[in-house]
């Protein structure tokens, strides 16, 4: 790489999203060892335990920031249909072969990966790319509204089945903002918005696991 491409890329470097994502990291990693070093001690024999495997997670996901901001934009474009494929088979593979924990089936290898984690983030990699694909019928409720509802329906339905209500809800508002940034109307946005604030009131009525997470949370409030 050229002296004058390396001066390029640090120029579009955020510093300012940079320093937060790192504060924001470590304050996680030292809330981490503080919530959890009693039961690492009692548990584990070493109250350190959990600390030390936070950390590691986090230096492999800043090995992997550092990774893929190397990686032009264009290739994600490219491979946005093959990721969004895996997490898909991932969140129909965690609900067939995986364990029952703590009332829910999210995760392999006994809390160790989550394919809702590799969702978030193959969900906005896919839509990205398909908003940018209808840039131009985007208004059209039949080529924009419709096809992004359903898409979105799939991906938050395997998400709910697990049941993880929080990350379906953090997934819908993340691709909700994208919809709305790419050039959706408020009203198309209103529509959707209300459609999934009932789907979700339904869906949690119907869950003995839903309603006492939601009860757990008024009570800590």
């Amino acid at each position: 790489m050229t002296t004058h491409r390396r001066k390029a890329k640090r120029r579009h470097i955020d510093f300012v999203l940079l320093a937060v994502v790192a504060t924001l990291l470590g304050f996680g990693v030292i809330s981490v060892y503080s919530a959890s070093y009693a039961d690492a001690q009692r548990l584990m024999k070493n109250d350190a335990y959990f600390f030390h495997r936070q950390a590691l997670w986090a230096l492999l996901g800043v090995i992997a920031m550092i990774t893929v901001t190397l990686i032009d934009y264009t290739f994600w474009r490219r491979w946005a249909i093959p990721i969004m494929a895996v997490a898909l088979l991932g969140l129909v593979a965690v609900l067939m072969v995986s364990e029952d924990r703590f009332g829910a089936r999210r995760s392999f290898f006994g809390g160790s990966i989550q394919p809702s984690e590799l969702t978030k983030l193959a969900v906005i990699m896919y839509i990205a790319t398909w908003l940018a694909s209808r840039e131009k019928t985007l208004q059209d409720a039949r080529l924009g509204l419709i096809p992004f509802s359903v898409l979105l329906g799939i991906i938050t339905a395997l998400i709910v089945a697990e049941p993880d209500f929080s990350t379906a809800i953090l997934v819908v508002m993340t691709a909700m903002t994208m919809f709305f940034i790419a050039g959706a109307s408020l009203k198309q946005v209103g529509i959707a918005l209300s459609v999934l604030m009932i789907t979700f009131a339904v869906l949690i009525s119907q869950s003995d696991y839903a309603q006492a997470r939601v009860r757990d949370y008024i009570e800590f409030v």
